[in-house]
């Protein structure tokens, strides 16, 4: 006896709002005495992002919208899906690289200021705040929580910039300060 008609449920709802959530896909199978109710489930990656188990447990990845299918296993070629929306997932860092305007890591004079910036991969990092700290190694500046470096004393310094999304993803650049 073929399947004539799958229809998708989960006891969690259509939609995961919580980082790397789950939901548990079920597959109702018509008619009820099918020879063969086993299903095959698959995801599309719509404008979300998730994995599915060949048990039908999904697994939340990146924010938006995904179609969920269970494909009927016996000959009949019937499939049932559903779009499930997933939200307030975190992407993280995954490199960081210090930007600066200078065509040397050269630094004159003191008291001179330079503006320091990240570039961030992936782009759609959800948090890409970075905390800056500087190590005077025999050289002497400081730098504010906005990146803007002021050098202080001449020689060589090294400026590092550390991601806080939980990724502990830091990259650090040495220029030296001369007078």
């Amino acid at each position: 006896i073929p399947v004539e008609s799958i229809t998708l449920s989960s006891p969690g709802g259509m939609a995961i709002t919580t980082d790397k959530g789950t939901i548990q896909m079920m597959a109702n199978i018509l008619p009820e005495n099918a020879t063969n109710k086993s299903v095959n489930w698959s995801v599309v990656n719509e404008t979300g992002k998730a994995s599915i188990s060949s048990s039908g447990l999904l697994t939340a990845e990146k924010d938006g919208t995904v179609k969920v299918i269970a494909s009927a296993n016996d000959e009949s070629g019937v499939k049932g899906n559903v779009f499930v929306t997933i939200s307030n997932q975190q992407i993280l860092v995954e490199n960081i690289s210090i930007i600066d305007n200078l065509t040397k890591d050269t630094i004159n004079g003191i008291g001179t200021k330079l503006t320091l910036t990240t570039s961030i991969i992936p782009l759609d990092a959800t948090n890409q705040n970075v905390t800056w700290s500087i190590e005077n190694i025999t050289g002497k500046a400081s730098i504010d929580i906005l990146g803007l470096l002021t050098t202080v004393a001449p020689g060589i310094i090294k400026v590092v910039a550390r991601t806080i999304d939980g990724s502990n993803v830091s990259s650090h650049k040495e220029y030296t300060i001369a007078i």
